[in-house]
């Protein structure tokens, strides 16, 4: 199944994309938040578009690594602005 990204997705993935180049690092922060909160019920398809572009190694690293700071990033919006 062909993955479509809207403009401010492959935005995104550039950026990120950029950045993994230039370090050699998964990237987090503000485009990695923004890719996570932009669509989670398409199945990951930012994980799998990484994985399409080439930059990452393995892909289970891939998922591993991203699938945990989707489950931090979930976590800190439940708690955020409460008390």
């Amino acid at each position: 199944m062909e993955i479509i990204l809207t403009k401010a997705e492959n935005h995104a993935l550039e950026t990120c994309k950029a950045h993994f180049e230039k370090t050699n690092e998964v990237p987090n922060g503000g485009q990695l938040a923004f890719l996570l909160e932009l669509d989670r019920s398409r199945g990951y398809h930012y994980i799998r578009a990484f994985c399409e572009l080439g930059i990452m190694k393995q892909v289970k690293q891939c998922v591993y690594q991203w699938t945990d700071i989707s489950y931090q990033v979930k976590v800190h919006n439940r708690t955020r602005g409460k008390a």
